[in-house]
């Protein structure tokens, strides 16, 4: 009779530990992934990584100063400044995540507004993604938007980090 009772709290262990080990499973493969993730882009020259850890969610952020790609106030990638895009492209085709952003940031200069910077932003996000796309990354993968002047990174002399292109790879 003991033997049953043993039996039956050991299958209720069971059962409530196997989801939450899958859960913890799950975490610990997404986090070796965006640890391998974050060494390749590293060794990417001209891009900097930031990794940002939020419970399951993992975010690999490859961020692009504006400059490398761009003149000016120019939405269009300068011709021959895109051939940094290349290996982002090839390790966007090798990891696959669910949703990889492409995201255009500009802190505003002098008298301009963050709105004002919102359709520069936005058309330099969809130049890049053009540019990913036409090297062979999915569509469905990669999705732009324009920043303007939220999120800087930096202030005083080091402004210009705020103009950047970031492309973030989600892991959940």
């Amino acid at each position: 009779m003991s033997a049953d009772i043993a039996k039956k709290k050991a299958e209720e262990a069971v059962a409530i530990a196997q989801p939450i080990y899958a859960d913890k499973s799950k975490a610990d493969e997404n986090r070796a992934r965006a640890d391998g993730l974050t060494r390749e882009a590293s060794a990417i020259a001209g891009v900097e990584v930031r990794r940002d850890a939020r419970g399951a969610l993992q975010r690999i952020v490859l961020m692009i100063p504006a400059e490398q790609l761009f003149t000016k106030k120019q939405s269009v990638i300068t011709p021959g400044r895109d051939a940094l895009l290349e290996p982002v492209a090839t390790l966007m085709r090798r990891r696959s995540t669910r949703t990889t952003r492409c995201r255009s940031l500009a802190l505003p200069i002098r008298a301009e507004s963050s709105s004002s910077l919102l359709p520069l932003t936005l058309a330099r996000a969809q130049s890049v993604q053009t540019a990913l796309m036409s090297r062979g990354v999915d569509s469905k993968r990669v999705m732009a938007t324009g920043q303007g002047g939220s999120e800087p990174i930096a202030s005083g002399k080091d402004r210009n980090k705020n103009n950047r292109i970031e492309i973030i790879f989600l892991y959940q």
